[in-house]
């Protein structure tokens, strides 16, 4: 992980929604973008994996992740805070192949999400740094290690192949040592 990238907030992510919700004039597209960016924070993912993603991908309660990057695709339980936003996609959703359809029949290329991130966290007064997909992945990281996930749980949940890859984000998490000063505090 490069140590210019940050991981977004929980808290930053969530202003990224509320100027979703606020601020696009476009029914629709709100919609789209909602699903999109609560997908790929929750799930981690990549620029380019929304564009992969199928109608067939999703079923009732789970959700098929195609990983980029030699990573593991992967069927997911859908997580609560993407079922409504998918549920409301869906039900306006014009048919195709593609979840987030893009030109010439396939999905969305990898750029639409930088547009996308790029508008809204400018909106929600997120920091330049910050604003690009990846930051995403990151704050999801972060988010699950301070959930008190297992690293090998992150590890799976993040589609990495390699365990050396996950516990880079353990340097951003302050509630795992506190954790240990607790621990320590407690002899």
């Amino acid at each position: 992980m490069s140590e210019k990238l940050k991981p977004i907030s929980l808290e930053q992510f969530q202003a990224i929604i509320a100027a979703v919700r606020r601020s696009c004039n476009k029914p629709a597209r709100k919609v789209r973008d909602e699903c999109l960016l609560s997908l790929m924070f929750y799930y981690a993912m990549r620029a380019h994996e929304p564009g992969l993603l199928k109608m067939a991908d999703v079923e009732e309660k789970y959700i098929y992740i195609h990983a980029g990057k030699n990573g593991v695709s992967k069927r997911y339980p859908l997580v609560d805070a993407v079922i409504q936003p998918l549920a409301n996609w869906l039900n306006i959703h014009l048919g195709g192949e593609y979840l987030f359809p893009g030109y010439h029949g396939r999905g969305i290329s990898r750029f639409v999400p930088y547009v996308i991130v790029g508008e809204y966290a400018n909106m929600a007064g997120i920091p330049i740094a910050l604003q690009h997909p990846h930051t995403f992945r990151h704050g999801c990281a972060v988010y699950l290690l301070e959930l008190g996930l297992d690293i090998y749980d992150a590890k799976e949940w993040l589609r990495h192949r390699s365990l050396s890859s996950t516990i880079e984000y353990l340097r951003f998490t302050d509630k795992r040592r506190n954790a240990i000063v607790n621990k320590i505090n407690g002899f």
